[in-house]
């Protein structure tokens, strides 16, 4: 379907031979592009025959602008995917990566891993006194059964 008058158009090419007419709009636009040599994008309708000759299909200017659409919508999901990527390489690099308490977090460069569990400082209150502080001590060694058992009484029975 042409949208405007053909004398609007610099010019129509009609390609030689037969062309699979099953092709989308991009086919037959990579088919400019690589055996014309030619821009697909320019005011120029292209013209493609099927095998029997006996049907037509064109490459109008509308087709073209579907195909910028497509290439821009290519272009924005490329730049999503390796936005992606480099996020799920830092994760990675995060989770599996070296660990050090010392280190700097990954994902950000101002983050320090350290102040990563500091709730309780944040959330503190500098009024309360602080806590009593329980001095070290040592726990008892474990008996033997030796030991358990001497202060039992003992019965002898016979049989």
């Amino acid at each position: 379907m042409l949208l405007k008058d053909i004398r609007e158009y610099s010019g129509i090419y009609l390609a030689c031979g037969s062309t699979d007419l099953r092709k989308a709009v991009d086919g037959l636009a990579n088919i400019v592009r690589q055996e014309f040599k030619m821009d697909p994008f320019g005011n120029y309708i292209y013209l493609f025959c099927n095998k029997s000759r006996n049907r037509l299909k064109g490459l109008p200017a509308p087709a073209v602008e579907y195909i910028n659409g497509l290439e821009n919508k290519l272009d924005q999901m490329q730049t999503r995917l390796d936005q992606l990527t480099e996020m799920l390489l830092l994760a990675q690099k995060s989770r599996f990566g070296s660990s050090s308490e010392q280190a700097k977090h990954i994902l950000d460069d101002n983050y320090l891993q350290e102040t990563l569990f500091n709730e309780a400082e944040v959330y503190a209150n500098e009024d309360d006194p602080e806590p009593v502080i329980v001095e070290k001590h040592e726990r008892k060694k474990k008996r033997t059964k030796e030991e358990l058992a001497k202060d039992l009484p003992v019965k002898e029975v016979i049989i």
